[in-house]
């Protein structure tokens, strides 16, 4: 019944809309018409995207290449935050949250309503449209709140085989966020490039600034999923009375089910070959700037550095545990490779340089500092949790012997009134015999009597 009303206001919604539908295709057939009379650089500048001529355009094709490196598929975007629709798109995909009441489904459900605002905030930059990509940025990170709020919502009952369950249910959502936050992180360096030709450093300075808000919350999800993780196992442990080592290998055995270790795996290599290919294309620029007679060293030994880096992360991924920080570590050597690549003076990879052995230390210690406190208040939440376990199973106990001294004192009673039932018995028989002495006794007196007389 709530299904059909709900269809119904989406219908009635979709006819209201109708008039504003074709009151935008106008406009839109118009404005393209002023746009044509106005601003034919921007056309000749989409033109040269297409046909590669010029030796200008041939450095485009260059950039453009590069960013091939990773396909990357995401949700379409479909209605863009330009539409006069969009508000209903938006609507749509909040019903469609609102319907979903199972909360792991409902964390799914966000992830892919925020991919899909990532790839409105991607077009909504390559077509300059500032106001349209900070509104879809915004609606990215509603998207990825709702994700954590229902993240945090998944739980099963207090017994030792539906906490193992969720343990496992949070390695899937795991290894979706995980998987997220790499697409983000291909679409920021994807658009970078696309338009580090198309833009001043203003501009690209603005919109490295929004994918990287984006980024970050993406990054703050797998913390947050990373949390949650540990503290499902801290349920599992408390309730099925594991110790370390056994909680250990459920964890694994739940991971494998969930395919996190393989997505990792996966994710890992691909982000440090791209990190190789980036690097390769750092050393072609630097040797070029050196033919120019530049002064490289620092570039030089800032690649000698990453190079040294990425070997240590091919032999770190052969192990389980070194898998999701090489994927990480891959991501910023890619980023360096990538500044040392773009950079224009000596100064300016000194600068880069710095900046990025800051960000990354910064943003390390921010995640330790964000996990030490996480983990402390699972540890007290667990804590709560084991005191509230051994109550219920104090108070169990306390129930359990109080039944069997009930039981017992039952039995005793029982066992006493029998005796008293056989003491009473034998009193009778006593008494009968005592009282049926006196009557013979009296019987034989009286008989006395009458031959006396007699």
């Amino acid at each position: 019944m709530k299904n059909r009303i709900l269809s119904l206001a989406l219908v009635w919604l979709v006819i209201l809309s109708l008039p504003m539908a074709l009151a935008e295709v106008t406009g839109e057939e118009n404005t393209t018409f002023e746009i044509t009379d106005a601003m034919p650089a921007v056309i000749a500048e989409n033109t040269e995207d297409q046909i590669t001529t010029s030796a200008d355009s041939s450095v485009d094709t260059t950039e453009e290449v590069d960013t091939t490196e990773e396909v990357v598929v995401l949700q379409e975007a479909g209605v863009t935050p330009d539409s006069a629709l969009y508000g209903l798109d938006v609507l749509a995909d909040n019903i469609a949250l609102a319907l979903t009441f199972d909360e792991a489904e409902k964390t799914e459900k966000s992830l892919e309503i925020a991919e899909e605002r990532l790839s409105e905030t991607e077009q909504m930059a390559e077509e300059g449209n500032t106001e349209a990509t900070a509104e879809a940025q915004q609606n990215y990170e509603e998207a990825i709140t709702n994700a954590e709020e229902s993240t945090q919502a998944v739980d099963g009952a207090d017994n030792s085989e539906s906490s193992l369950e969720t343990v496992g249910t949070v390695a899937t959502l795991q290894n979706s966020v995980e998987n997220h936050y790499t697409k983000v992180s291909a679409v920021k360096d994807r658009i970078l490039e696309r338009m580090r030709a198309k833009m001043n450093a203003q501009q690209l300075a603005h919109l490295e600034q929004v994918f990287g808000k984006i980024k970050d919350k993406a990054q703050k999800m797998e913390e947050k999923v990373a949390a949650k993780k540990e503290q499902a196992k801290l349920k599992y442990k408390a309730l099925a009375k594991k110790t370390d080592a056994e909680v250990d290998a459920a964890e694994e055995e739940e991971d494998q089910k969930a395919g996190l270790n393989s997505g990792r795996q996966d994710r890992a290599e691909k982000s440090l070959e791209k990190a190789e290919k980036r690097l390769a294309k750092a050393a072609e620029k630097i040797k070029e700037d050196k033919t120019k007679g530049q002064d490289t060293t620092d570039a030089e030994a800032q690649l000698i550095e990453a190079k040294t880096r990425l070997n240590d992360l091919k032999e770190q991924i052969k192990s389980k545990e070194g898998l999701k920080e090489a994927g990480m570590q891959g991501s910023e050597i890619s980023d360096i490779a990538n500044q040392l690549k773009n950079s224009q003076s000596k100064e300016e990879v000194k600068q880069i340089i710095e900046q990025l052995k800051t960000a990354i230390k910064d943003n390390r210690e921010d995640r330790k500092e964000q996990l030490k406190e996480k983990l402390e208040d699972l540890k007290e939440k667990t804590k709560k949790a084991r005191e509230k376990v051994k109550e219920e199973i104090k108070s169990n106990k306390e129930e359990r012997e109080d039944n069997a001294e009930k039981s017992v004192e039952n039995k005793d009673y029982t066992s006493d009134s029998d005796d008293t039932e056989e003491d009473t018995d034998e009193t009778v028989e006593e008494d009968d015999t005592e009282n049926s002495d006196s009557v013979t006794a009296s019987v034989v007196k009286e008989v006395k009597v009458k031959k006396g007389k007699r």
